[in-house]
C-alpha cells in the first residue's frame, strides 16, 4: 500500500468514525482545497447533510469538532460545508521519501493486472501513403498506454495493423504506372515518395472521374493476385514496410506483431459468406450488409457491389485471428475517433457472430493543419520526416548554444532527446477527446507544457545532485513546523504518482500523467527560486537534497511511461 493510499485510508476511518454506518465516504470525495493555507485534504458534507435534512455547514462543523487528530492527521477544521485536514508534513515525508528511495524506478507500479494478457493495437498507417504528424499522435498515444498497462501489471502484446490492399493503394499503383512511368524512385522516404503519388492520383480520379473505372480495374486484379501486377505490388509494399520500422525505431515503439489487410482477406471472406448462410448478413443492391437498425447503429457494409473486400471485411476475420493467435484476456484498438460509429457497428457484428470476447476502442481526435484537417488524399501532409527535421533543428541549436565544446555526436544524442521529447509531449498533454492544431513553431517551443520543460527540471535537478555533499547517515527530516509549503506541495505531489498512473491506465488516458509532470516541474522551479538547497544548513539540505532526488525519480519514471527520456545535461 502507497503511502497515499494510507492517508485517504486515515481520513476515511476518521469521517467513518463520526458518521457511523449510514453514511460510506469515498476516496473521490476527497480533494485539495483552492487554498493550501486551507489544509491539505478537504472533504464535502453535502450528501451527508442532504440524508439528515440539514445545513451542510452545520453538519461540517460538528463532524470536525468530534474528529481527534492522529497519525498523518494534526488538526481538523471546518470552513463551510467543508472538513478540511491538515497533514503532518514530517511524518508525510518520511513515508514518502524513504518509499521513493527504496523503489526507484518502480515507484507508481501496481500488480492489479497480473496475469492478464492484454492486446493494444495501434500503429495502422496504410503501405502506400506516408506517415504524417496526425499518425504521430497516434504512436506517441499507443506507446504511452502500452506503457500505462504494463506499469499496473498487464502482460501487453502490441499489435500493428496495416492496409496493404484496396483502393488506396489501386490509387497508388495506378498513378505511379499512368504518371510515373520509367522513373527512378528516390533511394530513401521512398513511402513519402509513394504519399505523393497517391495524393497526386486521388486529385486526378476527382477531376477526372471517368478514370475511376481503370483503377477498379487495377483493384481487381490486385486482389485476384494478378501475377502482371503482383511484383510491382509487392516491391512497393516493401517500400513502405521498411519506412515503417525505421519510423518505429527512431520513436522506441516495438510491434509484437504486424497483421496486414491482405493476409487476412480470403479469411475475411469467408466469415462474410458464413455471415449470409446464417442470416445475419443479406444482400442489399449486389453489396452484403448487416443490418443494425435495431440498436440503432445503422447499415454495416461487410462486402461491396463488385465482390471487392473493405476494411469491415478485414477486421472480422482479424478480431477473430489476435484471439486465437495470443489467448487474450481484452483486446484494444487505439483508431481515431472518426472510426467511432464503424467500431460499434463491427463490434456488435461480431458479438451477433457469438464472437462475444472483451473488445475496447480507445478514440482520439485528429491533428488538424492551421489550414484545416490533414489529408492524404488531398495532399495536405505534413510528413514525419518535415516534423521530425524541424523539431531536430530546433533542438540542435538550442544545444550547441548552450554546449558549444560538446562534441557532435553528443550534442546530436541530446537533440534528439529533446526533439523525441517535444514531439510525444505535444501529443500527449492534450486529452484524447481535444483537437490538436498541429503547428510546428508552437511545438517546437522550450517553454510552457513541453516535454522539454520537463526535460530541463530533470537536468537541473541531476547539476545540483552532482554538486551535493555526501550525504551519510544525516537524518533528512526537520521538525514539525520547519517544512515549507512549497516543500508540503512538493511531497503532497510525490505521494499521489502512483494514484496518477493508476487513473490513466485505467481510463487509457495519459494526458494527466502529462499535466501531472508539467505541474511538478512547474512547482519544483518555485521551491528552487524560494529556498536554498545547496547552501543550506547541513539538516535542511540533506532533506531537501532527499526531496530534490525524489522529483527527479518521478519524472523519470513519469517520462518513461510517455516514452521518452530524462537526460542528465541538456
Amino acid at each position: 500500500m502507497y503511502t497515499i493510499q494510507k492517508l485517504e485510508h486515515e481520513v476515511l476511518q476518521a469521517i467513518k468514525g463520526v458518521t457511523g454506518k449510514q453514511y460510506s465516504p469515498t476516496v473521490d470525495e476527497l480533494t485539495a482545497p483552492p487554498d493550501p493555507k486551507w489544509g491539505d485534504i478537504t472533504f464535502p458534507c453535502f450528501r451527508i447533510a442532504q440524508g439528515q435534512k440539514r445545513s451542510p455547514t452545520e453538519v461540517a462543523t460538528e463532524l470536525a469538532s468530534r474528529i481527534e487528530p492522529r497519525g498523518f492527521i494534526t488538526k481538523v477544521h471546518a470552513r463551510g460545508p467543508y472538513i478540511n485536514f491538515f497533514i503532518n508534513a514530517p511524518y508525510l515525508a518520511r513515508h514518502v521519501l524513504r518509499e521513493t528511495s527504496l523503489l526507484g524506478s518502480r515507484y507508481g507500479t501496481w500488480s492489479v493486472g497480473r496475469g492478464k494478457r492484454v492486446m493494444v493495437e495501434y500503429a495502422q498507417p496504410n503501405t502506400h501513403k506516408a506517415i504524417h504528424i496526425g499518425h504521430v499522435r497516434n504512436l506517441a498515444l499507443g506507446l504511452s498506454i502500452v506503457n500505462l498497462l504494463r506499469t499496473v501489471g498487464f502482460e501487453v502484446v502490441t499489435a500493428s495493423w496495416h492496409g496493404d490492399i484496396g483502393t488506396h493503394v489501386a490509387a497508388t499503383l495506378w498513378g505511379l504506372e499512368t504518371f510515373h512511368a520509367g522513373e527512378t524512385p528516390p533511394s530513401s522516404n521512398r513511402g513519402a515518395w509513394l504519399g505523393a503519388i497517391y495524393a497526386e492520383a486521388t486529385g486526378r480520379l476527382v477531376s477526372h472521374p471517368e478514370e475511376k473505372d481503370a483503377v477498379a480495374a487495377l483493384q481487381k486484379k490486385l486482389e485476384a493476385r494478378d501475377r502482371a501486377i503482383l511484383a510491382r505490388w509487392r516491391e512497393t509494399r516493401r517500400w513502405s514496410i521498411e519506412e515503417f520500422k525505421q519510423i518505429f525505431h527512431e520513436l522506441g515503439v516495438v510491434i509484437d506483431r504486424a497483421y496486414y489487410e491482405s493476409e487476412l482477406e480470403s479469411a475475411g471472406r469467408k466469415i462474410v459468406a458464413d455471415l449470409l448462410r446464417r442470416g445475419i448478413a443479406k444482400e442489399s443492391q449486389g453489396a452484403i450488409v448487416v443490418s443494425l437498425e435495431e440498436w440503432e447503429l445503422g447499415t454495416f457494409l461487410v462486402l461491396k457491389s463488385d465482390g471487392s473486400t473493405l476494411y469491415a471485411t478485414r477486421d472480422l476475420a482479424l478480431a477473430e485471428q489476435k484471439f486465437r493467435d495470443f489467448k487474450l484476456d481484452r483486446s484494444i484498438y487505439v483508431v481515431d475517433t472518426r472510426q467511432t460509429l464503424f467500431f460499434k457497428q463491427l463490434f456488435k457484428t461480431l458479438e451477433l457472430m457469438g464472437f462475444k470476447k472483451p473488445m475496447v476502442h480507445v478514440p482520439y481526435e485528429f491533428v488538424t493543419l492551421k489550414e484545416g484537417a490533414i489529408s492524404s488524399r488531398q495532399g495536405t501532409v505534413v510528413t514525419y520526416e518535415e516534423v521530425r527535421d524541424a523539431v531536430m533543428r530546433v533542438a540542435l541549436e538550442e544545444t550547441t548554444a548552450r554546449h558549444p565544446d560538446w562534441p557532435d555526436r553528443k550534442r546530436k544524442k541530446a537533440a534528439w532527446q529533446i526533439a523525441e521529447a517535444a514531439l510525444k509531449f505535444s501529443m500527449l498533454v492534450p486529452d484524447v477527446g481535444r483537437t490538436i492544431v498541429f503547428d510546428i513553431r508552437a511545438a517546437t517551443s522550450f517553454d510552457g507544457a513541453t516535454g522539454p520543460y520537463i526535460q530541463y527540471t530533470g537536468a537541473r535537478i541531476a547539476g545540483i545532485l552532482r554538486k551535493a555533499p555526501r550525504l551519510g547517515r544525516e537524518k533528512t527530516l526537520k521538525p514539525d513546523g520547519e517544512i515549507t509549503l512549497v516543500e508540503k506541495r512538493i511531497l503532497f505531489m510525490l505521494a499521489r504518482f502512483p494514484e496518477i498512473v493508476f487513473g490513466c491506465a485505467k481510463d487509457m488516458r495519459p494526458a494527466p500523467l502529462a499535466e501531472y509532470l508539467f505541474g511538478l516541474a512547474k512547482i519544483f522551479s518555485e521551491f528552487y527560486e524560494a529556498v536554498p538547497v545547496l547552501k543550506a544548513e547541513p539538516r535542511e539540505r540533506a532533506f531537501r537534497l532527499a526531496l530534490v532526488q525524489s522529483v527527479r525519480t518521478v519524472l523519470e519514471n513519469g517520462a518513461r511511461i510517455l516514452g521518452f527520456e530524462i537526460p542528465k545535461e541538456m
